[in-house]
């Protein structure tokens, strides 16, 4: 790497750190205010980023760093991907930057010490990794209001030791790669004590009610073990308590963080998948300026030639590309068949799909991934090495018409799941605890969440459609054979994997690890998830109350049995999960196609078969449910107070975003425009075009008033 260039990022770094480890301080001392201590925390993990710079560029240089950087990479892109980050851990995150950042030491440090430094390496990436493993608990186990406030203690201590261990493996790298920077390092550190102090210190009103009834009862202990008790701690502190909840409270924090290890592993593994990626993909953009063609970072050989015949820069209009790409394989076809006596090759079924442009925009969908009408050569890299063994021509025609008849067919499976569920769910009332009865209440809200994404059918399909009902027998017959073996193999990939996290799929970090694709879609994968993650439930409900009608168990039994009432909670973190992704993704599609000054409501119509068209429709409807349970969170956030206790729903205006509303007028937009386009019509109609003697088109009305 050219010193120019790291001595560059170096200088901005240290003057970066400096004003993040100032926003540190300020976070400690400032009155509380959500709105301000997120902002604080997007600047800070911001900051962080150009530690991150200059550490890539040292493993670059020196391979003895390279295992600590890809773990601190991952944690930093875990913690900034998150969507309610906690200050504290975003403090420690601070503390964990100024100790790899002493890694820069590196860059002229010879191998004295490589030992003693080799073994400190190695220590330093087993603390982070620890810490990595607690932010995850705490982020989704113990996500609950009541299991924070109440372990609070408990997650002090921790976050404390993790800092002092951060601070100790800094101290000891500065002192084997002798550093001579004592002053800027000192100007960075930041002593977070105080920021954790505020951790388990009452906030507001509830809080500090809260805290009076524990000390009244007799302690934390008391309390736990207390169900009475803590559910009037969980009513001032607007929470649940659920079996879940009580279970988590009295298992040991150790015992937590251990069985959480494999789980963060996976979400590790899966982000550094998509770092790879990343990387991968701005390489590509900074050697693209060089005198190398675009169609070399082509991975593809026959997608390169094509590339740089048509001669393509970094990135082609879709269709232009497609239609670029389906002609070359019926040329292709078309030459082999002439050379061989007519005979034409085993993949030709697949022309009479990829030759009809109805098709193609379907094609591009699946290659443009940010849905900006153009295709880059990392869009149609990612995409072309996710098809396996199977052949280009199959798999395009598989996306032109395959992927949607597969998706109908998925959405057909968890319709009929979600009916099921529901009855079981009905049925399984009866033998519930009231705490649990409150959890299966919230889980089927999800489910009727799960209703507005299926209903894509109805709103665009009518209730019934076959995607094959374009295409000839023959060639339906043999794209069904594609479908059936993609789709095989896939179901048991996610399925596998599903298996080996339980069906515990509450963090959207795990999407990578479950279907082994970074920067995966939801909407090309949500219809196989639910299929198989709703059949696991609906068999779990089934088990839950097969357990609770078995006479030889006594009452205590059938309605406290904890192995299956502490699932509801997580098969309903499981869904939401999903719902949460699937809305954001279509916020983000909006976000595309308004930038694009394109008619939205046709947009959703059609995207990915219409997938999105029964959520989008419900989305936009005056008191969306959607945006009650949804959006109103991320609106409550911004609020400067905490909300009363009345635990009243706000109203729909109250709740409906701004995002919303932009929506919605964007489409009476659209409508209006098309309205003013058939008056427009008309009116030439009725007017009448004839041309006059000097060549001008001119209405008839017009020349007889001349």
């Amino acid at each position: 790497m050219n010193n120019d260039t790291m001595d560059t990022k170096l200088t901005r770094a240290n003057a970066t750190l400096q004003k993040t480890k100032e926003l540190v301080e300020q976070e400690a001392t400032s009155s509380i205010s959500k709105k301000q201590t997120k902002e604080r925390i997007r600047k800070i993990l911001s900051g962080i980023q150009q530690a991150v710079s200059v550490v890539e560029g040292v493993a670059a240089i020196d391979p003895r760093a390279q295992a600590v950087v890809s773990v601190f990479k991952g944690l930093i892109k875990l913690e900034a991907d998150r969507r309610d980050n906690n200050e504290q851990i975003v403090g420690v995150c601070y503390s964990m930057t100024t100790m790899v950042y002493s890694l820069r030491g590196l860059l002229s440090q010879k191998d004295e010490n490589s030992e003693e430094l080799e073994q400190e390496l190695l220590a330093m990436t087993a603390s982070m990794e620890d810490f990595g493993i607690f932010a995850d608990l705490y982020y989704n186990k113990c996500k609950s209001k009541i299991i924070r406030f109440l372990r609070s203690g408990e997650f002090k201590d921790k976050l404390t030791e993790y800092t002092t261990k951060f601070s100790g493996h800094q101290e000891k790298i500065e002192f084997l790669l002798v550093i001579q920077m004592a002053g800027d390092y000192a100007q960075m550190k930041v002593d977070i004590r105080a920021l954790l102090d505020r951790m388990g210190t009452p906030m507001n009103d509830e809080e500090r009610k809260a805290q009076e009834l524990i000390n009244n009862e007799g302690g934390l202990q008391e309390v736990i073990e207390n169900q009475e008790v803590l559910k009037a701690v969980g009513k001032l502190l607007e929470d649940q308590v659920t079996s879940a909840t009580i279970q988590v409270l009295k298992e040991n924090l150790d015992a937590l963080i251990d069985e959480n290890r494999t789980q963060f592993e996976f979400k590790l593994d899966g982000v550094k998948m998509e770092l790879k990626e990343a990387i991968n993909r701005s390489t590509q953009t900074i050697i693209g300026r060089l005198d190398a063609g675009p169609h070399d970072f082509v991975d593809d050989p026959e997608i390169k030639e094509i590339w740089r015949v048509d001669g393509w820069k970094l990135s082609v209009k879709c269709r232009t590309f497609v239609d670029g790409v389906c002609n070359h394989f019926n040329q292709r076809f078309r030459e082999a068949a002439s050379k061989s006596g007519g005979i034409l090759p085993p993949e030709a079924w697949t022309l009479k799909i990829l030759t009809n442009v109805i098709n193609h925009p379907a094609i591009g969908e699946a290659i443009d991934e940010d849905s900006s009408g153009f295709v880059s050569v990392h869009e149609i890299n990612h995409f072309m090495s996710q098809k396996g063994d199977t052949s280009t021509p199959v798999w395009l025609a598989y996306w032109a018409i395959g992927w949607q008849y597969l998706n109908f067919k998925y959405t057909e499976s968890v319709n009929d799941f979600l009916d099921q569920i529901e009855e079981k769910c009905e049925a399984a009332k009866a033998n519930l605890t009231d705490t649990d009865l409150e959890t299966c209440v919230e889980y089927l809200k999800t489910i009727k969440l799960l209703r507005y994404i299926v209903n894509w059918v109805d709103v665009v399909l009518g209730g019934g459609y076959s995607a094959m009902e374009d295409v000839d027998e023959q060639t339906g017959s043999e794209l069904e054979l594609v479908v059936a073996e993609l789709s095989q193999k896939n179901e048991q990939l996610v399925r596998e994997n599903l298996k080996r996290i339980n069906f515990e799929l509450q963090d959207p970090a795990l999407l990578v690890f479950v279907t082994q694709q970074s920067g995966v879609r939801i909407e090309q994968v949500i219809m196989l998830m639910l299929h198989l993650i709703l059949s696991e439930h609906s068999d779990a409900i089934s088990n839950g109350q097969t357990m609770a009608n078995d006479g030889t168990q006594s009452q205590a039994q059938r309605t406290g049995d904890r192995k299956f009432t502490s699932q509801w909670q997580s098969m309903d973190a499981t869904l939401s999960m999903l719902v949460f992704v699937f809305h954001a993704r279509m916020r983000s599609l909006i976000r595309s196609w308004r930038s694009q000054k394109l008619d939205l409501a046709l947009q959703v119509q059609c995207y990915a078969g219409g997938l999105y068209a029964g959520w989008y429709q419900e989305y936009t409807k005056p008191g969306s449910v959607i945006v009650k349970l949804l959006e109103a969170e991320d609106n409550d956030d911004e609020n400067e107070e905490p909300q009363s206790s009345s635990g009243d729903i706000p109203n729909a205006s109250a709740t409906e975003s701004m995002d919303t509303k932009m929506d919605n007028l964007s489409t009476r937009v659209s409508q209006l425009d098309a309205r003013l386009d058939t008056l427009e019509a008309l009116l030439r109609r009725l007017l009448g075009v004839h041309v006059n003697t000097n060549g001008n088109d001119e209405p008839a009305a017009v020349q007889d008033l001349n």
